[in-house]
């Protein structure tokens, strides 16, 4: 909400809400002054300990179509999480809502008989932060360069600076999390970056030894060429692009000024292998829950680096300093602009995104080609299929999209496009009362109804719904359900149905199979029905009679309707 709250992607009127929360703080100011930031302020308590932030939230006046838009102001708590955020990471401080948990992370470092009294991260816990005018001034700065990026750069910036604020929260309580937090908030910034060529005596030592050892007795030049494979490969890892985004993100100033304030800070010589480790660190830490070495928070205390291996690695203050540095400077060099083809409102605060009920959108829906049929004939199967399971069914009037569907019909060549057309028009006039059907329906029923013929996932799905049998070998039906189980397991379904008939379909076989007295192959398709509808109580009964022999091929509709075999449904 940070930059949608600023009105860059909308033009005219809009409404402006200020929202107000109360955020506990280690930071305090030495004067009264409150500190301006692009979107809002910040108003620090005279005895320190919490932080007003305000923030204005702007939304248009009016939607695309001119009309006034219902939606005037979002909940506000995200715009003001967001500020919090920048703030702490710019600061590396505390900034949280609970005060209790404020309590919890700020240190007491005036109490000497308090064991926990020296801060894990050594800016970020410690109590009575000084705010001076030339640190808001900075934070100001870099919101007006954030809010600037275009968003698909902002987005990434921002899920960094959540993680590494999060990463500083949780060092208190998990430091194995927490130092996985910091590496995947540069890890997830450097998903675009063209990893750095290398060299061979750059590559991994243990691995060089092996490869080295295969490619004895090779030619040069062959094994030259194998190496440069090997490397061109090393180079798509992700460590690879993260240890390159990383050292392409670190300046000067982060041996020099940031550097004076800190203990024995990372020198750039062992950068390269130090990030390698905290990339290794955390593949251990979450995919084999190895513990975080303490020599990496517990024992370096304050330290920047830690001496683990053999090497100068970066310990948790080391990481949290470079996270902060590297995000900085990515922030800074971003290129401003604004896209204007971002759809913002997709991204609104307390916005649910559900399908609409054919109810809603079929009525008037004539604004579509022949490729919207899978759609159309989906939809229809849906209103029929919720209908039967009420006493009294409410049935919309769709003869708008019909008379659409007609004229696509006419000006059709091909059959396959046709078919979900004409099954959405045959399935409409054959359960539907005459005052909702078109004057010239049988017409176009006898000139079509042949596209329908042979094995087809329509003419099955029509089968079941007017409780006929189809005429197909079993090879074909057998085929065909083979073609939709698959088309399910790899998400290619050209023609979305209720949940249900899908195991009504592997019912059909079932039922073929069991006709045909192939007992092992009707039980494996019951079992794939019941493991489409999981829990269904009639289906798993369904499932125990095939075992004891006793199987017969209930009321499909009545099941698609409402999930039971109740035939009076």
């Amino acid at each position: 909400m940070l930059q949608i709250s600023t009105g860059v992607y909308f033009d005219g009127d809009c409404y402006e809400t200020l929202h107000r929360a109360v955020y506990f703080t280690n930071l305090m100011r030495g004067t009264a002054d409150d500190l301006s930031l692009p979107v809002g302020e910040l108003q620090f308590s005279t005895d320190g300990g919490s932080v007003m932030i305000s923030a204005t939230d702007r939304l248009p006046k009016y939607d695309g179509n001119g009309e006034v838009s219902p939606h005037v102001a979002t909940g506000g708590i995200e715009l003001l999480d967001d500020v919090a955020d920048v703030v702490a990471f710019m600061a590396d401080a505390i900034v949280v809502r609970d005060p209790d948990q404020a309590r919890r992370l700020i240190r007491d470092a005036t109490n000497p008989g308090n064991a926990r009294s020296r801060p894990r991260l050594r800016r970020t816990q410690t109590p009575f932060r000084y705010l001076s005018a030339d640190d808001g001034a900075e934070i100001s700065t870099f919101m007006t360069q954030l809010i600037a990026m275009q968003r698909p750069a902002f987005d990434r910036a921002m899920r960094s600076i959540r993680r590494v604020v999060d990463a500083a929260i949780l060092a208190d309580s998990d430091a194995a999390l927490s130092y996985s937090l910091f590496v995947a908030a540069l890890e997830s910034l450097a998903v675009d970056v063209e990893a750095a060529p290398a060299t061979w005596n750059d590559y991994d030592s243990k691995k060089r030894v092996v490869i080295d050892r295969a490619l004895a007795g090779l030619s040069n030049s062959d094994a030259e060429r194998i190496q440069t494979a090997v490397l061109q490969a090393d180079a798509l890892q992700l460590r690879r692009k993260f240890q390159t985004f990383v050292l392409q993100h670190v300046d000067a100033s982060f041996y020099r000024d940031e550097a004076v304030e800190a203990t024995r800070p990372i020198r750039s010589v062992d950068l390269p292998n130090a990030l390698n480790f905290a990339y290794q660190a955390r593949s251990k830490s979450l995919h084999e829950m190895r513990a975080l070495a303490p020599e990496l928070w517990l024992l370096a205390g304050s330290d920047d680096t830690a001496r683990i291996e053999e090497l100068n690695v970066l310990s948790l203050e080391g990481l949290n300093r470079l996270c902060r540095h590297v995000i900085r400077n990515y922030v800074r060099r971003a290129t401003p602009g604004v896209d204007r083809s971002f759809n913002w409102r997709s991204v609104l605060p307390g916005v649910v995104r559900v399908p609409l009920s054919p109810v809603m959108w079929l009525p008037g829906y004539d604004l579509f080609d022949a490729a919207a049929g899978s759609r159309l004939f989906s939809a229809v199967v849906e209103l029929f299929t919720e209908s039967a399971g009420t006493p009294k069914p409410t049935v919309v009037d769709m003869r708008t999209p019909l008379r659409r569907i007609e004229a696509l019909l006419a000006g059709e060549s091909k059959v396959e496009r046709r078919r979900p057309l004409i099954a959405a028009y045959m399935l409409w006039h054959r359960l539907v009362v005459p005052d909702l059907k078109l004057l010239n329906h049988e017409a176009i029923l006898d000139k079509f109804h042949t596209d329908l013929e042979g094995p087809h996932i329509e003419t099955l799905v029509l089968s079941v719904l007017f409780n006929v049998t189809h005429t197909w070998s079993r090879a074909d039906l057998f085929a065909l359900a083979g073609r939709r189980l698959e088309q399910l397991r790899q998400r290619k379904t050209p023609l979305e149905l209720p949940a249900r008939f899908d195991s009504a379909i592997q019912l059909v076989v079932a039922d073929a199979h069991w006709t045909d007295g192939d007992r092992q192959q009707a039980r494996s398709a019951i079992a794939v029905a019941v493991e489409l509808d999981p829990g269904n109580a009639a289906l798993i009964e369904l499932e125990r009679a095939a075992k004891a022999d006793t199987f017969e091929l209930p009321p499909l509709m009545a099941y698609i309707a409402n999930g039971t075999f109740d035939a009076a449904t």
